[in-house]
């Protein structure tokens, strides 16, 4: 992940580490420590365009004995053909979700009144997440907590345990897709303000995986809310939503590498004169990878 906090602990004679900055072998001759156990979580974020050279990385890198990863079935066959080329065992276990997640019988027309307790608005701005607030603080007078990408580690932990704290005054939750990483959230139903996403060059329809992965933030095994549910702000993507809800994931077929530093500045050897913008561009261009792996995209690194 691309949060900062870390967390290392001994349970029993093992050693746990929590992070969402990984520490990874391979490269790293001065790494102090190799867990007993490791935990990567949403692996199926592999094949995410931005970021999914992380996910590999950690997968190939992290210095365990034993790893556990969690995620979608979608990035089984992509896990065991990269984990084949390292000859290392790999063991499938699958588990059904514990709480049932639903999608409502229609969307809120465009009502901030509709929103209730326990709701999470889903939006892709800070412009926006901030306006709705506003919004559904004046039409419903519950206090909205706020969680996006661009929070502190510590401010966007302390405003999920405000939502989640029953006897807090915020009742609603607006967020980014952010809550679909490293975050116990207690969300009775989530509400996409819009299906459409910035991708950095155009506006894209979100795809099924991604719409489901933040739908299941919504109901949680034991909690207030463990029935979850899923709807839209206006009507006119509902319908849209529910095909996307009901689509069945396909097989991931490859995973995200980017470049390491050591192989940009051994590149850059040879361009003396070139900006660092241009080796990254120059990099993508002749860089040969085998069908397993693509090159994740550079717009953020440049």
């Amino acid at each position: 992940n691309t949060g900062k906090e870390k967390t290392c602990k001994a349970l029993g004679n093992r050693n746990q580490t929590l992070l969402n900055t990984c520490l990874l072998g391979g490269g790293f001759p001065f790494f102090p420590f190799i867990d007993d156990v490791g935990i990567i979580d949403e692996v199926q974020m592999l094949k995410d365009s931005e970021r999914g050279s992380a996910w590999t990385r950690a997968l190939l890198g992290l210095p365990a004995r034993e790893i556990h990863l969690c995620g979608s079935s979608a990035a089984i066959s992509v896990v065991q053909r990269v984990l084949a080329t390292t000859e290392e065992e790999l063991e499938i276990k699958m588990y059904d979700r514990l709480s049932p997640l639903k999608v409502s019988r229609r969307s809120l027309r465009d009502a901030y009144s509709d929103i209730r307790e326990g709701d999470c608005i889903v939006a892709f701005s800070r412009k926006h997440i901030f306006a709705i607030k506003q919004k559904v603080e004046s039409a419903t007078g519950y206090q909205c907590a706020v969680v996006y990408g661009g929070l502190p580690s510590a401010t966007r932990l302390e405003q999920s345990r405000l939502f989640n704290d029953p006897n807090s005054n915020f009742k609603v939750l607006v967020a980014t897709d952010a809550i679909g990483m490293g975050l116990n959230l207690n969300i009775r139903r989530i509400i996409f303000h819009s299906i459409e996403k910035w991708s950095g060059q155009d506006i894209l329809t979100l795809s099924s995986s991604h719409l489901k992965q933040i739908a299941g933030r919504a109901g949680r095994y034991q909690s207030q809310f463990p029935d979850g549910l899923v709807t839209t702000f206006k009507q006119e993507d509902f319908q849209s939503m529910k095909k996307l809800f009901s689509v069945p994931e396909a097989d991931i077929q490859q995973a995200g590498l980017s470049p390491q530093y050591e192989q940009i500045e051994l590149f850059a050897k040879y361009l003396p004169r070139a900006s660092f913008s241009d080796i990254l561009v120059l990099f993508h261009k002749f860089a040969t990878l085998d069908g397993l792996y693509f090159l994740c995209d550079i717009d953020d690194e440049k």
